[in-house]
């Protein structure tokens, strides 16, 4: 009895790979691009319509160029006025992106010091961009890519709040930073029924971050960054990392599985 019509499964198994540096501004990206696409093939086709009543028109057709031309202009304007800010979004994005990947690349390579990485971890009200566990404790890592002027780029820090150039950021990166290591904490709790160390950490790629770095949250960039991990202190057993590191792995794939059921 032939075989050739059983039902074929992935030779994967029920294993999900781990999620990638900047997947959930991948998805973003994704999501913008048709809202861009659908904006301007609108202008497109209004444009052709009118372009088609003008060849009418050329025929001794009857025509309604005026009127057809009116919808395209008023298609076109609304097309550019939403297009432009959905790619000024989409810029920002691409650069969020690549800031993850580049710093997920330099991440990977402190496997080789012991430490286990994971990215782009989806805690229901956001994300946390890597996720270091070693020894020397559990990292939880905010990157943050935003431009900078061509001369000496300075971010100061003084331990409670940053400023950039000398002005406030936008967003709260040290709010941001601190309840993702505290959901990183509780998360690890209920997985494991144990403590664990976590410090938050916000990168600031390619700018230089000067001030107080004695407090929960360390706000620096990549380069610096590799210097505070050196000189941190074992605090974790080595089996206790690799239970956490497991219990966190599988709690990824647990969630994108029910993101993603399958069919």
């Amino acid at each position: 009895m032939t075989t050739r019509n059983k039902e074929k499964i992935s030779p994967l198994g029920e294993k999900k790979p781990l999620h990638y540096p900047g997947q959930s501004l991948d998805d973003a990206l994704d999501s913008l691009r048709f809202d861009i696409i659908g904006c301007y093939l609108a202008s497109l086709v209004a444009l052709f319509l009118a372009g088609n009543e003008w060849y009418r028109w050329y025929l001794k057709t009857p025509p309604q160029p005026a009127v057809f031309t009116i919808i395209a202009v008023l298609v076109l304007f609304y097309s550019i006025k939403k297009g432009q800010p959905l790619i000024r979004k989409r810029t920002a994005l691409v650069q969020g992106r690549d800031g993850e990947r580049l710093l997920g690349q330099y991440l990977e390579e402190l496997r080789a010091r012991g430490f286990h990485v994971l990215h782009d971890l989806n805690s229901g009200r956001g994300n946390v961009d890597h996720l270091l566990i070693g020894e020397k404790g559990v990292f939880t890592i905010e990157t943050k890519t935003i431009t900078k002027p061509r001369k000496h780029a300075e971010i100061h820090y003084d331990g409670r709040s940053l400023t950039v150039e000398g002005f406030p950021p936008t967003q709260e990166p040290i709010l941001q930073a601190r309840a993702e290591s505290t959901w990183v904490k509780e998360k690890l709790k209920t997985l494991t029924g144990k403590d664990f160390p976590v410090k938050a950490v916000v990168i600031y790629l390619g700018w230089w971050v000067n001030g107080d770095q004695h407090n929960d949250v360390w706000v620096l960039n990549a380069k610096a960054f590799s210097k505070f991990l050196e000189k941190e202190t074992a605090q974790i057993k080595a089996d206790d990392v690799e239970l956490a590191y497991a219990q966190l792995s599988n709690y990824v794939r647990t969630i994108d599985q029910a993101s993603f059921p399958r069919s």
